[in-house]
């Protein structure tokens, strides 16, 4: 039975306000009158669904599922209010609804003023499918709670708090996440943000310790190696992690101003002996300065006439070097009026090549790529062992490296490959044999 005068006065609303929807509140107070007394309520309900039905796909099934539950109103309620935030969220909603085991007023506000905390956030929408996919009730709503505190003080840090739960934490036992997060909780809420955000991204050792986690991260070593590599090169230095690198390179290196090393390292089960292989490889970038590396001058040494005697015609010109190992890669190679060449990339970025003589050394051999790697394996051994006779300590750090080096090399197999593999494997023949 429905009520005629609430249901009338409806109609005559939405024939003013909102007409396209006029059609869905009809259908669904047709499907509700079939199972239920629509009174005034379940009408108002019946019109929130309409229009959201007017942008959405409801399914009847789902409308029948709230009133198999005795939920309708506080469904409707819910989708509603979710849709005049985001229809996405409203829609991710739909979708797991169904599933949910019990009732939905038991997290209705959890989910609502979680959506509010990702309305300014891209990609939101992963944190409410990844929260829905918790099945248990009990950890659903704390999860929901998690992610609206986070959001409340600091929603720039939800997505990224969500890539450490599925990249880092995603093995986790739900006692022990629980009572890491709770104290993460607290550090927030407390306005100590920035130490929060700092454990939830497990850069905090107390944090890395609560999961019994013994891997090193470059923040917490980051002030110490300041110190030691600038004395070691003999000038101020920085301490860098190689995502800031803008050359993307993967292994640790320097520009002459910064050390550019992993931003964690996991080698070993020890905390010690992680923190150890830091000091090691930024005492070796930063002694490469104050040990000549980054001072070779091409002027002092005399190989030119050996070159062209060993090679013959087959040494090329520098430039036709350069021109051979851009030209793939490269829009354009350009020699300038000033002598300076040029390579431009599809991205536009422009590269001045040969401004170092350390580069013009390499593109002097008929393979530079295997000169410049010949030179660095020559020059890695000799600083190491300037070092390790100068330090004990180092010289027991870089043993200690070398074996977990050693024992993770690759088997070497020639098989059909591009040619950056092929001399990627001749590199590595060369380090093994």
């Amino acid at each position: 039975m429905i009520d005629e005068n609430a249901y009338n006065k409806k109609i005559v609303y939405l024939q003013k306000h909102n007409p396209k929807i006029v059609d869905y509140f009809k259908d669904i107070i047709l499907l509700l009158d079939k199972y239920i007394e629509v009174e005034e309520k379940i009408i108002n309900s019946a019109g929130q669904l309409a229009i959201v039905s007017n942008y959405l796909y409801l399914n009847n099934n789902v409308i029948l599922h709230s009133l198999k539950k005795d939920e309708l109103i506080i469904f409707a309620d819910l989708v509603y209010e979710l849709f005049q935030i985001d229809y996405w969220y409203c829609e991710t909603v739909l979708s797991h609804y169904p599933d949910f085991s019990f009732p939905i007023n038991e997290i209705s506000r959890q989910i609502y003023r979680l959506a509010n905390s990702l309305k300014s956030i891209k990609k939101g929408k992963l944190i409410l499918q990844f929260c829905f996919g918790i099945t248990n009730k009990t950890q659903l709503i704390y999860t929901l709670k998690l992610f609206d505190t986070i959001g409340f003080y600091s929603p720039g840090f939800l997505i990224d708090f969500l890539n450490v739960i599925q990249n880092k934490l995603k093995n986790l036992p739900w006692e022990i996440f629980k009572q890491w997060s709770s104290r993460g909780m607290d550090l927030i809420t407390s306005s100590r943000v920035e130490e929060a955000v700092s454990f939830f991204k497990l850069e905090s050792r107390n944090s890395r310790r609560m999961l019994n986690h013994n891997y090193v991260v470059l923040a917490d070593m980051k002030n110490i190696l300041n110190i030691y590599s600038s004395s070691l090169a003999g000038k101020t230095m920085s301490i860098l992690g190689l995502e800031l690198s803008s050359f993307g390179l993967k292994t640790p290196y320097t520009d002459g101003k910064s050390v550019f090393l992993p931003p964690e390292i996991k080698y070993f089960k020890e905390i010690d002996l992680n923190e150890r292989i830091y000091t090691a490889l930024s005492a070796h970038q930063a002694a490469a300065i104050s040990m000549g590396t980054y001072s070779f001058n091409l002027k002092e040494i005399d190989f030119l006439g050996e070159l062209r005697d060993r090679y013959g015609t087959q040494l090329p010109s520098i430039i036709d070097n350069v021109r051979k190992h851009y030209r793939k890669r490269a829009d354009s190679i350009r020699e300038l009026p000033s002598g300076e060449i040029v390579v431009t990339f599809p991205s536009k970025r422009k590269l001045t090549v040969l401004e170092t003589d350390h580069e013009k050394l390499f593109f002097s051999f008929p393979v530079p790529d295997f000169a410049g790697e010949l030179f660095n394996l020559i020059e890695n051994v000799r600083i190491e062992y300037k070092l390790s006779c100068k330090y004990a300590g180092l010289k027991e750090d870089y043993e200690i490296l070398n074996k977990y080096l050693w024992d993770a090399r690759p088997e070497i197999r020639f098989i059909e490959e591009d040619r950056a593999e092929r001399f990627s494997k001749l590199i590595e023949c060369l380090i093994q044999y």
